[in-house]
């Protein structure tokens, strides 16, 4: 089942990411029940997602990067960074691709703050599942 996504509704420098909102339960669920690798209780959580995008000076952000479904934080530092892996089909080399893509991004909008890219690292089991993606992140 093919879902519509709205159209975006934030702009930093050139890119355009959606704001998350409880109708992008559906999204989420749909690129989860298609990710290969497996997804850990907290980046799994819809529920957690929207409660940290209530929370004061944060916006989880999203976009769909090459079919991949990958999540922001933006702070009220205007600082971005990935909340943890994207979601969607892609073997471990194709998520390495597209994390790089993600962290371009990040370097992007905020080389105009000094501010690093990141993955954020709010789980030792995120870490976990980055060392475990193959020949691709060990050369990165």
């Amino acid at each position: 089942m093919k879902l519509s996504i709205r159209p975006p509704d934030v702009q930093l420098g050139r890119w355009d990411f959606h704001c998350i909102s409880i109708e992008d339960k559906e999204i989420y669920d749909q690129y989860l029940g298609m990710s290969e690798l497996p997804v850990n209780m907290w980046t799994a959580n819809f529920a957690y997602l929207w409660s940290e995008a209530r929370t004061n000076g944060k916006r989880i952000l999203w976009k769909v990067i090459d079919g991949m479904l990958v999540t922001f934080l933006y702070t009220e530092k205007s600082e971005l960074s990935l909340m943890f892996l994207p979601f969607g089909r892609g073997n471990p080399d194709e998520i390495i691709l597209i994390v790089n893509k993600s962290l371009l991004i990040c370097h992007e909008v905020n080389n105009r703050k000094k501010k690093r890219a990141y993955v954020r690292e709010f789980k030792r089991e995120v870490n976990c599942q980055m060392g475990s993606l193959g020949p691709l992140w060990a050369k990165s």
